[in-house]
């Protein structure tokens, strides 16, 4: 039986969110809410999967008691960290090698005490 339905914009858009997140139309995806809620057995019925649970939390508005205004620039922030001091490549290399030696030790006392090695 074809039926139209008219949305309100704060169910549309994010109806066409979720329809370009999933990669699909948004009429696709306008029609899982009604099947969802038709198929599902009040029972014990097939949980949705983990992809739509994400796509459904996708589509949902932004809250807006936990949007925060921006406050100054990120030039600003980030200025103090830029150095004009030449990059020294050797004391880099030296540091790194050193981060490398301390993580596959990290993994080597993992791999013992999980008794992997």
């Amino acid at each position: 039986m074809p039926m139209v339905l008219t949305l309100p914009d704060d169910l549309a858009a994010p109806l066409r969110r979720a329809a370009a997140a999933q990669g699909r139309t948004t009429e696709d995806v306008a029609l899982d809410i009604p099947r969802a809620g038709l198929l599902d057995a009040p029972d014990g019925g097939d949980e949705p999967d983990l992809a739509t649970i994400v796509a459904a939390i996708r589509a949902l508005p932004p809250n807006p008691r936990v949007l925060r205004p921006g406050r100054g620039s990120p030039a600003d922030a980030f200025a103090p960290l830029v150095s004009d001091e030449p990059f020294g490549l050797a004391a880099w290399e030296a540091d790194w090698a050193m981060v490398e030696a301390e993580m596959a030790a990290t993994m080597r006392a993992d791999d013992r005490a999980e008794g992997r090695a």
